[in-house]
């Protein structure tokens, strides 16, 4: 199939009068997909490296916050400051455990 243009086949549909569907292909897609597909080796490369990077540097941030985050509970809780809202972890509990069921 080329993917390159759009698909210019009409399905009929079932029945008397009923009117025929067309699929289209967007041209934008198609396009894009040949660029990507013809992208030279080091440039895939180079965008492998750069996505890794980004994901390495989104790790890094997401375990400080988590850290940031553990440090101010650990406070709290040898502050005696955390409070437990017993409301809202009930109503945790039974929706946790619902969705067991």
């Amino acid at each position: 199939m080329d993917t390159t243009r759009p698909l210019d086949n009409a399905i009929p549909s079932k029945g008397a009068g009923a009117p025929t569907v067309t699929r289209v292909v967007p041209a934008g897609d198609a396009s894009s997909a040949q660029a990507r597909n013809n992208a030279p080796p080091a440039t895939v490369a180079r965008s492998i490296d750069v996505a890794r990077q980004l994901l390495d540097t989104g790790k890094i941030e997401i375990r400080q916050l988590d850290q940031h985050h553990v440090d101010e509970l650990k406070a709290a809780v040898a502050s005696g400051s955390y409070q437990v809202d017993a409301e809202a972890l009930a109503d945790r509990l039974l929706h946790d455990a619902f969705e067991e069921l």
